[in-house]
């Protein structure tokens, strides 16, 4: 089945009416209620996974990307659609998930563009897990050449930062030879010290909660 929301509008080469699969269901949660007048209902999207990867792979991705590539960001939305499921009914909500950059990227039908329909095609059941459990794959669509250890990532802003060291989720450098040594102090300041604009010093803002101002 294809269903068409008429109220709403997603970009995708184009601005376009979005078509989804699966089903439709109208609802509302805890939060949603609790939101008072104007009185909401959510509605949801109710999609079996292989029928959601290919709407997410092209809109965190980059459809002419390689191929590998588009099926690398195929195995991370299908790891992390999996491992979040009950997130946000935990919050009072009546879905697992939303359709934007809070979770990932999602917009059907019409962004099902063919190589993200191969990407998750060819990957199809796969996911990335640790000790066995499916691991919640973080990505960016805007890295900045260097990710960071997951203990000092706050998930939630101005919550408790990310927590104990997760082995699946240790920074990594993904730019030109040669990496950078930032296992220092002195390897860390040398490395902001040559970026453009030369900053003053790299612990140079100021907190705000958990995020930098």
């Amino acid at each position: 089945n294809l269903f068409r929301v008429e109220h709403i509008r997603r970009v995708f080469s184009g601005t376009k009416l979005p078509l989804y699969r699966g089903a439709m269901e109208v609802g509302r949660g805890a939060t949603t209620t609790g939101l008072g007048a104007p009185y909401r209902v959510n509605l949801t999207n109710i999609v079996e996974v292989e029928s959601y990867v290919p709407g997410v792979v092209a809109n965190e991705s980059i459809a002419s990307f390689a191929i590998e590539a588009l099926k690398a960001q195929a195995v991370a939305a299908r790891g992390y659609a999996i491992a979040n499921i009950g997130n946000y009914v935990a919050r009072g909500y009546p879905f697992d998930i939303v359709d934007s950059s809070a979770s990932q990227v999602y917009r059907g039908v019409i962004s099902e563009h063919v190589n993200a329909v191969r990407a998750a095609s060819d990957t199809r059941g796969l996911v990335a897990s640790t000790n066995g459990r499916i691991i919640s794959a973080m990505y960016s669509s805007s890295f900045g050449g260097h990710s960071e250890h997951n203990e000092w990532i706050s998930f939630t802003v101005r919550n408790a930062m990310g927590g104990a060291p997760l082995s699946h989720l240790r920074g990594i450098y993904d730019g030109l030879e040669p990496a950078p040594d930032l296992s220092t102090p002195s390897g860390i300041d040398a490395f902001w010290r040559t970026q453009p604009p030369s900053p003053r010093i790299h612990d140079d803002c100021a907190w705000t909660g958990n995020t930098f101002a």
